[in-house]
């Protein structure tokens, strides 16, 4: 090889770069479903409606423990 030449060990094929597209395409979609979903419950939160299955769980155990003694 010569002196200030820059060699390359592998160079990416077609189906390469259209796979690299199609997960970075996958990557933005996912973060940006998050980011709606973190809206979202931040939202939920702060108008203090967000429920969950924990929070259901835990009120109902606490009624029960009540009604009971």
């Amino acid at each position: 090889m010569k002196r200030g030449t820059t060699h390359r060990l592998y160079k990416p094929s077609r189906a390469d770069r259209a796979a690299a597209k199609r997960l970075l395409s996958i990557l933005k979609t996912s973060s940006e479903k998050q980011a709606l979903k973190i809206k979202k419950i931040r939202r939920s939160v702060r108008l203090r409606t967000y429920e969950n299955d924990l929070k259901l769980s835990i009120a109902v155990d606490r009624m029960v423990r009540q009604l009971a003694g």
